[in-house]
């Protein structure tokens, strides 16, 4: 289970428009699952993770989940993904 989706599920959520802290740039899995939690309005993360495959096949990558979703994306840091 990635840490985004342990937060999500540890989160005791009493109000809209949080802001995830999360080392990497959700995968689409775990960006769907934020989506769905309706809670986050911004994610934060420090390194650039690109689902080659997903892409390469036309497929949004987790950031363009996010962003399609009306969520706030910000890489802070490395862009040179791993």
């Amino acid at each position: 289970m990635f840490i985004s989706r342990k937060a999500l599920l540890a989160a005791n959520w009493n109000a809209e428009g949080h802001t995830l802290y999360v080392t990497h740039e959700p995968c689409a899995a775990c960006a769907r699952l934020i989506v769905n939690a309706r809670r986050i309005s911004r994610v934060l993360y420090e390194t650039n993770y690109r689902e080659t495959l997903r892409v390469d096949a036309g497929l949004p990558s987790g950031e363009a989940i996010l962003r399609a979703a009306g969520i706030q994306v910000e890489c802070r840091g490395s862009t040179d993904g791993a």
